[in-house]
């Protein structure tokens, strides 16, 4: 203020020029700011999962209804499985529909005849399903192959 006094200036002429000028540097201050935010806005939407969580998913969801009736297990399981089963016995030189013997003994009989395209579908929805520890078991060999 003595430098305000001394340049010749009224002292109410001074306080108003710093009152502007703090105004004017509080206005480019919120101007940047907000340019900041406004680069990234706060999202309103769920984060995207990863593309093989759905998979994942469904493949939980199928593994649980196997449990429950012998209809949810080859409507569910023998879709999802019976891909991976012609890849792994194709390793081995065998063919499902042409040597079912040879399969049975790579696979063992529930895997064999769970993915065994000839074999009508059950239609029990009351029981018959599979373990998860049976699925497993299953698996497992499959990973041997």
């Amino acid at each position: 203020m003595t430098a305000v006094v001394a340049a010749g200036l009224d002292s109410r002429v001074a306080v108003s020029a710093a009152l502007v000028l703090a105004i004017c540097l509080a206005a480019v201050a919120i101007r940047v700011l907000y340019r900041l935010c406004d680069r990234n806005p706060p999202s309103t939407t769920r984060p995207r999962e990863p593309d093989g969580v759905p998979r994942i998913r469904a493949i939980a969801q199928t593994l649980a209804a196997a449990e429950i009736s012998a209809y949810e297990r080859e409507r569910g399981l023998r879709p999802l499985l019976a891909p991976i089963v012609e890849l792994r016995l194709a390793r081995c030189g065998v063919v499902l529909e042409r040597d079912p013997v040879g399969a049975e003994e790579l696979l063992g009989r529930d895997l064999a005849e769970l993915v065994d395209p000839q074999r009508p579908r059950s239609s029990d929805r009351a029981g018959g399903g599979t373990s998860r520890e049976a699925v497993e078991v299953m698996i497992g060999r499959l990973e041997q192959l």
